[in-house]
């Protein structure tokens, strides 16, 4: 409910500028809406690609701040008035630092790094292909390796949602086979995808452990 009441307000705030402010937002507005149609299953998806509206929001929402506040400031003394100001800005500061907190807390990251650190070691020297979480970037971060990521199931379906879908075949033996290992640890996905599984499961591993498989390509 409040994810769209927001905006609403927000758009009630251009009728609050002069012209050459409103034109300016608009632009602002017509913008984050052609970059939404571009961007139409990622702005659905990811959350970060919604980033670009908040600062529009914020400047679409002045001339009613600046409103309020007008019109509060002929209601009660300057002075209290800059003093509620103030503490609302710290409440809502530390609340928004506590919720960063508590994720940053919600899940212990310590065990995953030492497998990351492991899968690094045993790979050292060779060149890896896998299906991983963050397309690879936990493995970049932890274990100090760079891998060539295979498409998740959720891609192959935007592939196929804008008609542009993958050759399977083709894209496993100019890209996977050209590599020496394979590396799994997404296994929700790998069941997702039974092309790749029954490629993978032709090839002996090379090493597993609590979390991961790794496919031998050489042989």
């Amino acid at each position: 409910m409040a994810g769209g009441f927001i905006p609403g307000l927000a758009l009630l705030g251009l009728f609050f500028f002069e012209d050459k402010e409103n034109r300016f937002l608009l632009g602002l507005w017509t913008g984050y809406c052609l970059f939404g149609l571009y961007f139409n299953f990622h702005i659905s998806t990811h959350d970060y690609y919604s980033l670009p509206l908040i600062p529009i929001l914020a400047l679409s929402l002045a001339p009613l701040a600046d409103l309020l506040l007008s019109k509060l400031a002929q209601l009660t003394d300057t002075k209290f008035l800059r003093l509620s100001s103030y503490i609302f800005l710290f409440v809502g500061i530390i609340s928004s630092l506590w919720n960063t907190r508590n994720t940053l807390n919600a899940v212990d990251y310590r065990p995953e790094s030492a497998m990351w650190a492991e899968i690094g070691a045993k790979t050292d020297g060779y060149n890896l292909a896998g299906l991983t979480q963050d397309y690879g970037a936990r493995m970049a971060y932890w274990g100090w390796r760079n891998i060539t990521a295979w498409p998740t199931s959720g891609d192959l379906i935007y592939s196929d949602t804008r008609g542009t879908g993958r050759d399977f075949e083709g894209f496993f033996n100019d890209t996977v086979l050209k590599k020496d290992l394979f590396l799994v640890t997404d296994f929700d996905d790998l069941d997702r995808q039974p092309f790749l599984k029954e490629k993978l499961e032709t090839h002996p591993v090379f090493a597993e452990g609590d979390g991961y498989v790794i496919y031998n390509l050489m042989k």
